[in-house]
């Protein structure tokens, strides 16, 4: 005679009287085996994707994106495992609910560091190899008469070239640190004679974005005015000018203010014989700073490009030949796309590219001697994604053309 039915909550955290002691994860309670078959067929997913990736050379284009996943979900799963598995021995419910506000905890913490190392990923590729996974970046679609193909430019962070020496020695290699410039947003603060007033001209004043400030003056003399700051943070202020007005002080070297700089307001001495117009613009400080400390503009960019099919998938065995530099806070916003010969593509950087240089040529019938990773050097240079991506439709305009 059958027993009664069991609600479907209880079937799934039915203990398996035949398991082994604490740790074990329940062969046959329904959660555990959901959890399995979750974890078994994503890491046959896994191997699908990298040999049909190492035989065919056809890969996602997020293949090198997403492959931390390959860790982090078969370790969620276990962990789930482990917790069904600590649950189920839990005899009261004020020591099951004790442990699952525990394990809530513990899973936000896991959460927030996965999140945080995903993001750090390329900084810590460049930091150790000094150059990150390939990312797809600008797609750009090419018609002839005869065929159409669209192309992914695939884009890798860099070291920067250059770098100054900091006073710390690296713990790894044991050698002085390599600090490399970061720009950080500013107020940049010139004068000159108002009503085109001849004078001379020294310095100019910095003050990093946030700071609360107020620019103060000083009249040292009939003929000498003096800017400085005083600003909260003090180290985010740097810089004064001084004005002189003596005969013969003009010089041609003052720095000017910008075309876009704009006028706070003039001052005149007590004598009312000389006058001097305070401006203001946007700028940027450079700061010297570890790797580690260095934004994706301040990364150095390096592109290869490979032909898709459909949308996701790129046929990373075709034969590419060189790549698009782009250097610290460049930007490769304008591309060209052209035709060399038949079926032989080049991708250059356009006119209105800043600190872009090289040239990609992609044959379309050709095989790379093997299917893997874009190859790239760890020389390259940075750009800002946003300005190239909304300008990749119109450089494959301009190169039908």
């Amino acid at each position: 005679m059958a027993g009664p039915k069991r609600r479907l909550g209880a079937q799934l955290f039915e203990k398996n009287t035949d398991t082994l002691p604490f740790f074990s994860v329940h062969p046959k309670t329904r959660i555990g085996t959901i959890l399995r078959v979750i974890f078994i067929v994503f890491m046959l997913l896994c191997i699908l994707i990298s040999v049909v990736g190492n035989l065919t050379g056809i890969v996602p284009a997020k293949y090198w994106d997403l492959y931390l996943l390959t860790y982090l979900v078969p370790a969620a799963l276990l962990a789930g495992l482990l917790v069904v598995a600590l649950f189920k021995r839990l005899k009261t419910p004020f020591a099951k609910i004790l442990t699952g506000i525990a394990c809530g905890l513990v899973l936000m913490v896991a959460f927030s560091f996965a999140s945080t190392y995903m993001a750090l990923s390329p900084l810590l590729s460049v930091a150790g190899a000094g150059i990150s996974n390939p990312s797809p970046e600008i797609r750009l679609p090419f018609k002839k008469d005869d065929y159409s193909v669209q192309l992914v430019l695939m884009r890798a962070y860099t070291i920067p070239k250059d770098y100054v020496l900091g006073d710390e020695v690296d713990s790894m290699t044991g050698e002085k640190q390599r600090l490399y410039a970061l720009r950080r947003d500013a107020e940049r603060f010139t004068a000159q004679g108002a009503d085109g007033e001849s004078c001379s001209v020294e310095g100019e004043i910095f003050i990093q974005s946030g700071a609360k400030y107020e620019i103060k003056l000083n009249w040292d003399d009939e003929t000498t005015l003096r800017f400085y700051p005083q600003c909260e943070p003090a180290s985010s202020a740097s810089g004064e000018i001084l004005v002189s007005f003596a005969p013969g002080a003009a010089n041609e070297n003052a720095p000017l203010p910008g075309a876009e700089a704009k006028l706070i307001r003039s001052f005149t001495n007590a004598q009312g014989t000389h006058s001097a117009s305070l401006y203001s613009e946007n700028s940027y400080v450079v700061e010297n700073v570890p790797v580690m400390s260095l934004s994706q503009d301040a990364l150095g960019k390096m592109y290869v490009a490979y032909p898709s099919i459909a949308y996701q998938l790129l046929k990373t065995n075709t034969r590419v030949e060189g790549s698009i530099e782009v250097a610290p806070y460049g930007k490769l916003s304008e591309i060209y796309v052209e035709e060399l010969s038949p079926r032989v593509l080049s991708v250059r950087p356009g006119d209105a590219a800043v600190g872009a240089s090289g040239e990609i040529t992609i044959y379309l019938d050709e095989k790379a001697q093997s299917a893997q990773q874009p190859q790239t050097e760890p020389d390259a240079a940075t750009t800002d994604a946003s300005g190239a991506n909304a300008d990749s439709e119109n450089t494959s305009a301009q190169s039908e053309q």
